[in-house]
C-alpha cells in the first residue's frame, strides 16, 4: 500500500497502538468526542455532522433519536513516548556523546534519546499532562443506528460516499502534544526530557519534553486535543442501501472497526470495484 500523504503514513505507522485513529493533526476535544458523528476529509482533518446526544437536532434533521447513549466515567493515565512499531530508540551519553545533543535541548536536560526508523516512514508522539479516556458502553446499538440512517446520512451530506461516516466512542487527550512523522527516507530525531529515565511503553512518566531546533517535521498543537492512533479490523458485516442520486441503484456498505473503539462505514456500488 502506497502512502502519499503524511496523515496517512502517521495513522499507519501507529497502529502497534490500540487506542484508535491516529490524527495527524490532533482535533480539539470541545469538536471531536464520543457519540459524535462525522467523517475524515482527505488531510485527515474531522468534520463533526450531528451528536447523537443531542435529540432535537436529530429529530430536525430526520435521523433516529439514539436513545441508548451512556457515558463512560473519564479515566487518566500518564504516557510516555509512543513511536511506530518499526523504530529504535537510543539513551544518548550526555558526557561522552555531548557533541552529538542538537542545538534547542537545553544543557541541564536529564536524558536525551535518539528515535530512529528501521524502514522507509516513521513516528514518534509525545504527551505532557494527563492523557484524558473519555468512552461510551456498548456498541452493538452505535452499529444499529449507523445501519437504520446510513441512507439518510448519504442525503443529508453527500462527501459521506467518499470520506465513509464515523462514530466515535473513544477519545484520548492531553493538555500538550507533540508528534513527528516522515516517510522515504531514513531519519533520527532527538528528544531531551527533564526526567532522568522516559521509558518507551503504555505507561511511563508525563514530562516536559525538548526537541532539536533542525529537527523539521513537528506538529506542536497549541490547544487541548485528542484524537491518538489506529488500529484496523476489517468488519465481515455488510448491508444495502438506496442511492439518494439514483433510486433503482443500491449501495453495498461496509462496515469496519479502528481500535476496537471506533465504528465506520464505507458505501460501495456494487456494479463498481473502486471504493466511494
Amino acid at each position: 500500500m502506497v502512502l502519499d500523504r503524511l496523515n496517512d503514513v502517521y495513522a499507519e505507522s501507529m497502529k502497534n497502538h490500540p487506542y484508535g485513529y491516529a490524527m495527524y493533526e490532533p482535533e480539539s476535544a470541545l469538536l471531536l468526542k464520543p457519540a459524535t458523528c462525522g467523517y475524515l476529509t482527505e488531510t485527515g482533518s474531522w468534520t463533526p455532522l450531528v451528536d447523537l446526544g443531542d435529540e432535537d437536532k436529530m429529530t430536525s434533521l430526520g435521523l433516529t433519536p439514539f436513545t441508548k447513549l451512556e457515558r463512560a466515567p473519564p479515566r487518566s493515565s500518564e504516557w510516555g513516548p509512543r513511536i511506530a512499531s518499526d523504530m529504535d530508540h537510543v539513551n544518548i551519553d550526555l558526557k561522552a556523546q555531548a557533541s552529538l545533543i542538537p542545538s534547542g535541548i537545553p544543557a541541564n536536560v536529564e536524558a536525551v534519546i535518539a528515535f530512529s526508523n528501521r524502514k522507509d516512514s516513521g513516528a514518534v508522539l509525545l504527551t505532557k499532562g494527563d492523557v484524558i479516556r473519555e468512552s461510551v458502553y456498548h456498541r452493538e446499538p452505535y452499529r444499529l443506528w449507523l445501519r437504520a440512517n446510513a441512507a439518510k446520512l448519504l442525503q443529508l451530506w453527500p462527501d459521506t460516499r467518499d470520506r465513509g461516516i464515523w462514530i466515535v466512542t473513544e477519545t484520548w487527550s492531553a493538555p500538550r502534544v507533540s508528534l513527528n512523522a516522515w516517510k522515504n527516507t531514513k531519519k533520527t530525531v532527538m528528544v531531551g526530557f527533564d526526567v532522568a529515565f522516559t521509558p518507551i511503553g503504555e505507561i511511563g512518566p508525563s514530562t516536559s519534553w525538548h526537541t532539536g531546533t533542525k529537527d523539521s517535521g513537528w506538529v506542536k498543537p497549541k490547544t487541548s486535543n485528542r484524537g491518538l492512533k489506529e488500529y484496523r479490523f476489517r468488519g465481515e458485516e455488510e448491508f444495502k442501501i438506496k442511492d439518494p442520486d439514483e433510486e433503482e441503484s443500491e449501495l453495498v456498505v461496509d462496515v469496519e472497526e479502528f481500535g476496537e473503539e471506533e465504528l465506520s462505514a464505507h458505501a460501495e456500488d456494487p456494479d463498481d470495484e473502486d471504493d466511494f
